[in-house]
Parts: C-alpha cells; structure tokens; sequence
C-alpha cells in the first residue's frame, strides 16, 4: 500500500514537474510559409472574409450568413481588423488568440505567419489542458494556411482562367492595320485575314501560327484593328502588309472558350493579373484565333489564345 503511494505521489510529482516546467507560461503556436501571390490577393483571399469560403477546408458544413465565423473540426475561428498585411484571430472558447502576418518578399512571392498565443494558467489541469489543445491547434494551422496556399496558387480560382508565364516564339510577324467607325465583327476580319495570308505565302513565306488579332477602340467613332500572322522568313512590306520582328521577351497567355464577351473578359483578368503582380506591358496584348472563325460560325465554340507582353 505504500509503495503504491509512493508511487502515485512520484507520478504526480513528475506530472506538476512536466507542467510548470515544460510547458511554458506562454503557448505559442507559428507556423510560416512562403507563398507565390501578391498583397492584393492575399488582403482579398486571406486578410478579409469575403474570399474565404473558397478555400476553407470544411467550407461545405460553414453557415454562409456569418461571414465572420469559420469552423474547422470542432473550433470556431473569428478573423477581423483586417488591415493591410494583417488580421486578428480569436478561437471562440478558447484561451487562444493569434494574428496572421503577411511580408513582402519580392513581386511574386509573399511569407505568411499564422501565430496564436495562450496564457498558461497556473491550475496544472487547465494548463495541461492548454497544452494539448495547442497540439491540435498546431495541426489545424498547417490544415488552414495550406489549403489556402493550394488554392490561391492556382490562377483559375482566383482569375477565372489559368493564367501561365512563357516566352514569344513567333518573332517574325506580317501585319496589317485598319480603321473602322464601328466596332469590327468577325465577318469584316476574317476576309482581312484570307487577303493577308495569301500575301504572305504569295511571296514566299510558310505560316508558322495561328492569325493573331487587336482590337483597340480610339476614341466612340473609332476602332483600331491589328492583324498579324507569324511567318518563317522576312518578305518584302508594301503599303498594306508589314514585316516586324517581336522582341522574345516574356509573356502571360491562356486559353478561352467562347465568342467575343468570353475574349474580353480574358483580356481584362489578364490586365487584373498584372496589375496585382506589378507588371508592365512593352506591347499590345492580342488574341490568337486557333478556331478557323470564318468557317465556324458559332462563336461558343471558338478557341482563343489571349497573349500579353511583360516584363
């Protein structure tokens, strides 16, 4: 009987032993992690409520009336504040609390910090308690800020489109120019088109892509419209067709489905993407028509590569 309770008051004594000296007075939970994204879609997806729900784990079970709350497993997580490279976290019943931190790296890379804090309590049970839930809570951090980072790598989810990074291939370009009071359909390109490749291999030259397009509007009476196709070789320019060579620079491109509106909108989430990472564009963007449009009418079935210089 005794040993016994020798034993139990050893046992308890290595017990308040691992409390008040293992576990510190302050639980702290960091997790940081590199991201490639930019402060605007970090502030609009991670810092604020309103992109949340696209990437939260356990979105499905949230109650999206409460834009503030966001569970995951059995704890109840509050962002707010949100400033410019920070938010304040408050877990609903729980000792803990935290902010998530963003830093600038560079223009396409950006670090997280994701830290919550706990005061220990000085009750050895609580405290031990703290501790265990700070195990869990260290799980569910990574749980989060990965699900996020997988999700806003992806340009779709956060553009529309997938957005890739490349550079110009086709550098050498016969172009012509128009000028119309309107905005051009594609019956009044398409024969532009024909004309302009029957040049091209009239003196020579073997087509080497698609047809490419521009379409620039001047001022309400005025549109500006840009043909190009690539070719193999310089050919002699004339007053309509000219010969230019494309820098081969960088470029962003992707592809699009559908007619006109679907174009537009690819061209202006392309711009939207380089506004969030800082780039500039040396040249004018352009569509490359890799459906034969003046033999498929219906524009929903049009595949368009939409292209955009940068550096």
């Amino acid at each position: 009987m005794k040993k016994l309770a020798l034993f139990t008051s050893l046992v308890l004594i290595l017990f308040l032993l691992f409390i008040y000296f293992i576990i510190p007075s302050r639980i702290t939970i960091s997790r940081v992690i590199p991201v490639k994204s930019t402060d605007v879609v970090i502030y609009d997806y991670l810092l604020t409520n309103k992109n949340r729900l696209k990437w939260w784990p356990e979105h499905e079970n949230i109650n999206k009336r409460d834009s503030s709350l966001f569970i995951y497993h059995s704890n109840k997580y509050i962002f707010k504040n949100a400033g410019f490279n920070s938010a304040e976290v408050t877990i609903l019943d729980s000792d803990f609390k935290g902010i998530i931190t963003s830093k600038f790296i560079d223009k396409k890379n950006i670090q997280l910090v994701f830290e919550l804090y706990s005061h220990s309590s000085l009750e050895p049970t609580q405290r031990f308690k703290n501790y265990l839930e700070a195990n869990i809570l260290k799980k569910e951090v990574n749980s989060i800020l990965n699900s996020f980072v997988t999700f806003i790598q992806e340009s779709k989810n956060v553009y529309g489109f997938e957005i890739k990074r490349g550079t110009v291939k086709d550098t050498i370009l016969i172009t012509s120019t128009y000028s119309f009071n309107h905005y051009p359909a594609q019956t009044e390109i398409s024969p532009l088109i024909k004309q302009l490749k029957t040049y091209a291999e009239s003196k020579g030259a073997r087509l080497t892509n698609y047809p490419m397009l521009n379409i620039t509007k001047i001022d309400k009476t005025q549109y500006i419209s840009t043909i190009a196709i690539p070719i193999d070789s310089f050919i002699p320019s004339d007053s309509t067709y000219k010969v230019n060579r494309m820098v081969p620079g960088n470029i962003l491109f992707t592809e699009v489905k559908g007619g006109r509106a679907n174009i537009n909108h690819a061209f202006e989430q392309l711009k939207k993407y380089m506004i969030d990472f800082k780039l500039i564009s040396p040249a004018m963007p352009f569509e490359s028509m890799i459906t034969n449009r003046s033999q498929i009418s219906d524009s929903s079935q049009w595949i368009t590569k939409i292209y955009y210089p940068i550096f």
